[in-house]
């Protein structure tokens, strides 16, 4: 079955001389349509980090590349899960390459168009009250398209406003995305 979901989340990272980024996100969704009144929700947190293999310059390398690992972790509510004292939980782990390019539109702004290819190897378990559970392997490949618009709104800030779409064979999403980085000097 397949239904819209609303979700709001948040992340904050630090980026090590723009080599490695070390990041942690959490989210909350829930379905817009609350099917045979289950009103079921999510609460999400990752950690994740990301190498970036290649840099973009202005001189001989035309493309960044980055590849990332982060592990997730769902935990899902409802009332029918609670009317039966039940427990449902998803443990994930994503693998992903990610390729992209800086454009400059203007003195204090560009475009990042990048694609991205990833694995992500997960499970969801449902814990009965007598103690047994039920395991569903949950593996999918994924690829994903994106644009940020990023410009410069201060001296050592910019903004960043990403639309993108991410497929799996069962699943497709749409995210837009806000960021702020603050640049600090190491």
């Amino acid at each position: 079955m397949t239904q819209d979901l609303d979700a709001f989340g948040g992340a904050a990272g630090y980026s090590f001389f723009g080599v490695v980024d070390l990041d942690f996100s959490i989210f909350k969704a829930s379905p817009r349509e609350d099917i045979a009144g289950n009103g079921l929700k999510v609460f999400s947190y990752s950690p994740e980090i990301t190498v970036y293999l290649l840099k973009q310059n202005e001189t001989s390398i035309p493309l960044s590349f980055a590849v990332s690992a982060n592990y997730e972790r769902d935990s899902y509510s409802s009332a029918q899960l609670a009317k039966f004292n039940q427990t449902l939980v998803g443990d994930y782990f994503w693998y992903s390459g990610t390729i992209y390019e800086n454009i400059k539109i203007s003195p204090a702004a560009y475009i990042q168009p990048a694609a991205v290819v990833g694995y992500s190897a997960g499970t969801n378990k449902l814990r009965y009250t007598g103690g047994y559970t039920e395991t569903r392997n949950n593996d999918a490949l994924l690829y994903g398209v994106g644009v940020s618009v990023v410009g410069r709104n201060s001296p050592s800030g910019q903004v960043a406003f990403t639309p993108a779409f991410l497929f799996t064979k069962k699943v497709t999403i749409f995210s837009l995305d806000l960021d702020f980085i603050i640049e600090t000097s190491h």
